[in-house]
């Protein structure tokens, strides 16, 4: 596991934007509603995000990108939505053209094991986490996902017994300490 972490932090420096982006935060729901649990958490990361930034002492701060996908469509600028004010628009960034033809392209699951230049934290329902395990060939890809130390999934109750079932690295949505 420590192998691909340092694989990625490469990728992260070869990649132009990537030497200052935190973290990738993907938000999948069907109904493109956040669950107000799973609201509130991402609230707390985003000021978490926004008082470390401020605090590090470099010109370009470490941006934090979040991706809404909803039915295959990438909806951009859902940060607006987690913003406190006009000054914190600087920590945050959107992925770039060719990312998103990538994530078009090839779907969400070879994203996040091959397009992927960041870490990745995924923040989705139980059948959300039950149709992105699905989406791979027989436990092939889900092994590649319990494998990359990057990649964590924050739930509901449900999704955390699926997750676990398939031995995910996950975080419950109600739990605001993590």
């Amino acid at each position: 596991m420590m192998e691909k972490a340092e694989n990625h932090s490469k990728k992260c420096l070869e990649h132009p934007n990537a030497f200052n982006i935190s973290a990738d935060i993907f938000l999948l729901f069907n109904d493109g509603k956040i669950p107000s649990e799973a609201r509130n958490w991402l609230k707390l990361y985003v000021k978490r995000h926004i008082k470390m930034a401020r605090e590090f002492q470099n010109p370009t701060p470490p941006q934090l990108r979040l991706i809404h996908t909803q039915k295959d469509v990438l909806a951009a600028n859902i940060y607006d939505e987690f913003q406190t004010s006009e000054d914190d628009h600087q920590y945050f960034a959107e992925l770039d053209q060719n990312e998103r033809i990538q994530l078009r392209l090839h779907g969400l699951l070879a994203f996040l094991l091959f397009a992927r230049q960041c870490p990745a934290i995924i923040i989705a329902d139980n059948n959300n986490i039950k149709k992105l395990c699905a989406d791979s060939e027989p436990d092939t890809h889900v092994q590649d996902l319990i494998d990359d130390a990057f990649i964590i999934f924050v739930t509901d109750h449900k999704g955390m017994q699926s997750a676990q079932e398939r031995q995910l690295h996950v975080v419950p949505w109600e739990d605001q300490s993590q």
